[in-house]
């Protein structure tokens, strides 16, 4: 069965918007790496591609501490993968850079990305790590919200956030991603995130399980947002320490997540209705846009 990366690969071969890559160099993150070193470790069980279930060591950030915020907020820009806990939830996401809906400023918000389903990890040696899939999948999500995503410097038809919500669009056989006058991610990204809206309906119902479609893709969850004034004593970030250290639990690693995350919402729709027509309703929404 084709997995989800096969499925954006095929679909990549049709891309004609300039996807988003990560705007800074995963060097960067270093001068935090000791840092979070330092930090309190407690365990997660965790689901292991062995079929296991083993206990994870993590470091905790407990955000209702300003500086613990701070420091979580300046590493979201490299994207790493963490799981979240807000109130009585627990994901396993990815950071998002979290640039408002023009890509042009940070949000002062912390947002985890999380799946609808995550990925058992990896086991490599000692090691556990993200699956590539859910790796480049939470990465794809997290560069749409990355600095100039989104925003209104080129014709919409060349901005990959505009264009994948085009095809959510096509998905929910609209003919315009405009309402009242505003596209219509732009007050999505705000409160929840494209890739979720491309999942739950609300813009597109892309990434959904369709068997073999989908290639076993279970698509996004509800994102996580902390805010400091409504922070509750328990909301934390876990960091494993086997992620800490490794290049592939940082989105920023995977340069072509959006290639591959908007080449599969490209493929899925070619498939359920056909190349050609996708191709005549994207140049039909974008005379609309």
């Amino acid at each position: 069965m084709r997995n989800i990366l096969d499925i954006g690969k095929q679909g990549a071969e049709f891309v004609d918007v300039s996807a988003p890559t990560p705007s800074v160099a995963l060097e960067g993150m270093e001068r935090f790496t000791p840092i979070i070193d330092r930090f309190p470790t407690t365990r997660i069980d965790s689901d292991v591609n062995d079929g296991r279930k083993k206990s994870v060591e993590v470091h905790t950030l407990l955000l209702n501490n300003p500086k613990v915020f701070g420091l979580a907020w300046e590493m979201a820009i490299y994207e790493p993968i963490v799981y979240a806990r807000k109130g009585d939830r627990t994901e396993m996401g990815i950071l998002s850079p979290n640039f408002d809906e023009h890509g042009e400023d940070r949000q002062a918000s912390i947002k985890v990305l999380p799946l609808k389903t995550p990925y058992p990890l990896i086991s490599r040696g000692t090691d556990l790590l993200p699956d590539a899939k859910m790796a480049t999948m939470l990465a794809g999500s997290a560069h749409a919200e990355g600095k100039g995503s989104g925003g209104h410097n080129r014709p919409p038809e060349l901005d990959y956030e505009h264009k994948i919500t085009f095809i959510g669009a096509i998905s929910l056989g609209k003919n315009t991603i405009t309402e009242n006058g505003r596209h219509v991610q732009h007050a999505l990204r705000q409160k929840s995130s494209v890739a979720t809206g491309l999942t739950n309906g609300s813009i597109g119902n892309i990434f959904v399980p369709d068997s073999d479609r989908s290639g076993g893709f279970s698509g996004y969850g509800m994102p996580l947002i902390f805010r400091q004034e409504s922070l509750q004593e328990t909301d934390a970030l876990f960091i494993p320490k086997g992620f800490l250290y490794n290049e592939e639990a940082y989105g920023v690693h995977y340069v072509d997540a959006a290639l591959i995350t908007y080449g599969a919402a490209r493929q899925i729709m070619n498939e359920r209705i056909g190349q050609e027509a996708v191709s005549d309703k994207i140049k039909q929404i974008a005379r609309a846009a």
